[in-house]
């Protein structure tokens, strides 16, 4: 199968390069954008080939209740694969941690890997990385072999894409630094295959992605993340978040990160 969509055209470019309207013109047509039965023939393709991989193995997926992770969770369902992870901390907004337990699939452990505001402000390189490469060592890469260990899986399955700027490696398995077999199924799949599937199939996203101020840019993540775009200050991050859950910003300036003070103290003085 092509990896073009069914009208043989992609229309969203590389994850960062897109605008909100580009992204939600795909949400909103899909049906426009690739047919129900063109979907379902890439839906059969990638379990067909998860069936042949996964052969004599135990399998288990990785979710995250992201837009990867549920079009993911189709195939992986769809190959008879039930079991899995999700990993998250404190420093998830609250509507988010909320959509993971309303929609987490059955057979998927939810694990809190125990990160909070205190932990950020004594551990300041993780607020507003220039890459997320640290957060994920430090949560669900970190995780990966005690989840398979105990339970006994031999090959952990990723929603990792080339066209969302995930580094997946030529060979179809690959050996973590963890000594853990990823598989990366979707690591072809287009941003429009994603959409589509997870639409044709009635599936549903957070409201962060299809939320003004958040969107696909960041979609459900930790807001320790959600650092200045390009052309913002780290004040104008802050008002992002100050925008979703208030708290969070009040919080971390109680804990003393200097940013969030700072924000805070032009907030008042009536710049945000």
């Amino acid at each position: 199968m092509s990896d073009e969509t069914s009208n043989g055209r992609n229309r969203l470019k590389s994850k960062h390069y897109n605008t909100r309207e580009e992204w939600m013109d795909v949400w909103n047509n899909y049906k426009d954008v690739q047919t129900k039965e063109f979907t379902e023939e890439m839906i059969a393709d990638a379990v067909s080939e998860i069936k042949e991989i996964c052969a004599g193995k135990v399998p288990a997926y990785a979710w995250s209740g992201g837009k990867d992770s549920i079009a993911l969770q189709i195939v992986c369902e769809d190959a008879g694969i039930k079991k899995g992870f999700c990993c998250y901390n404190d420093l998830y907004f609250q509507k988010s941690i909320d959509f993971f337990y309303e929609h987490c699939p059955e057979g998927v452990e939810i694990v809190n890997t125990g990160e909070d505001i205190a932990w950020l402000s004594r551990n300041p390189k993780f607020l507003f990385p220039k890459g997320a490469v640290a957060w994920n060592v430090r949560t669900h890469l970190r995780y990966q072999p005690i989840y398979c260990k105990k339970n006994n899986v031999d090959i952990l399955l990723m929603g990792k894409r080339r066209q969302d700027g995930n580094w997946v490696p030529d060979n179809i398995v690959n050996r973590s630094s963890g000594g853990v077999d990823i598989y990366c199924p979707l690591r072809h799949w287009t941003h429009e295959n994603v959409i589509c599937a997870i639409r044709h199939r009635g599936k549903t996203l957070s409201r962060f992605y299809l939320d003004d101020e958040i969107g696909f840019h960041f979609g459900d993540t930790k807001f320790a993340i959600m650092g200045p775009s390009r052309g913002e200050s780290v004040c104008d991050a802050w008002n992002r978040i100050y925008s979703v859950e208030k708290m969070k910003v009040i919080q971390c300036a109680e804990h003393g990160i200097e940013s969030a003070r700072e924000y805070l103290n032009k907030k008042r003085e009536g710049y945000y």
